[in-house]
């Protein structure tokens, strides 16, 4: 049987591509029929619904929003754990939560399937170059080496992240770090923006003081190419949403992520869910009344 990939979006359709140019045959789903239609146009074999790629895959990718698009596309009445033959592994790329995992996961168990949830670090650009991090939740040996080779297809550094739910955990973890500190970074440039400093003395300061261990990244965050092809804000804002759900869960209190996710969702709320994740600098612009300038170009190459 063939390998199937339902979500053909901004982080789906180039890991896609990875597994074509790998070799791997590929039937493809996604509700936007144009995407299809460029993957077939690639070598793909195009699946007219969710249960017609289900029945012909014994390996199913999938790269969806969130928990609401995964539960839709494997609990429903069309969809994979419906359809799909006994022995099939679902390798789901998506970021969702602990819980929704290993609800998903328990019942794909009971239907005689295998869920893996195996969501990815890199963004658009590391799905691109196939150099992902790719965080494994599974403890099942055999599983896992069946799906290997294929990680290989787009990911440079596959960890096994323990059971069901693993790979999830240390996903958010990573973007509760990664978007929380952006925010940090950006309130910073524009606390010194509103009292006259240039961008690039703030940064020449930081990068040589105690707070450089987390400025490297300052001029993509900073980037005002608010419609570039990365991470969106509506997907980061989430994505902060999950972690702090999973850790309501534990009973673990994260008040510095609670505020950074609520200057996400104000930039969501602002207009700006669209553009990239990093346009949460344009909603403390608005609250400051100043605007922090580019960083200049000698700076940015030097990070």
């Amino acid at each position: 049987m063939g390998i199937g990939f339902i979500g053909l979006g901004t982080m789906g359709r180039p890991v896609a591509e990875n597994l074509l140019t790998a070799g791997h045959d590929l039937i493809v789903h996604d509700v936007m029929s144009a995407a299809v239609d460029e993957m077939v146009e690639l070598g793909a074999s195009a699946a007219g619904s969710v249960q017609d790629l289900a029945r012909n895959a014994g390996v199913v990718f999938l790269s969806l929003p969130g928990p609401a698009e995964i539960d839709a596309v494997v609990m429903g009445i069309d969809g994979v754990r419906q359809h799909a033959a006994e022995g099939t592994i679902i390798v789901d790329l998506s970021t969702s939560s602990v819980a929704a995992v290993r609800s998903v996961a328990s019942a794909c168990d009971a239907a005689g399937l295998h869920y893996v949830d195996a969501p990815v670090s890199g963004g658009a650009v590391g799905a691109r170059a196939g150099t992902l991090s790719i965080l494994v939740g599974t403890d099942d040996d055999e599983v896992f080496a069946t799906i290997e080779p294929l990680l290989q297809a787009f990911g440079r550094n596959i960890v096994r992240a323990g059971g069901v739910g693993g790979g999830t955990l240390l996903k958010l973890i990573n973007n509760q770090v990664f978007l929380s500190a952006t925010v940090l970074v950006q309130e910073a440039f524009v606390f010194g923006a509103k009292a006259g400093l240039s961008s690039d003395e703030i940064k020449a300061v930081l990068d040589h003081s105690t707070a450089g261990v987390i400025t490297r990244n300052t001029g993509f965050v900073l980037n005002r190419d608010f419609n570039a092809q990365v991470f969106k804000l509506s997907i980061a804002t989430k994505d902060l949403a999950l972690s702090l759900e999973s850790a309501e869960a534990l009973a673990v209190s994260m008040p510095m992520t609670e505020a950074a996710h609520s200057m996400f969702q104000q930039a969501v709320e602002a207009g700006y869910g669209d553009q990239a994740f990093y346009s949460t600098v344009r909603r403390l612009e608005d609250l400051a009344g100043a605007e922090v300038a580019p960083l200049s170009p000698l700076i940015k190459e030097d990070e």
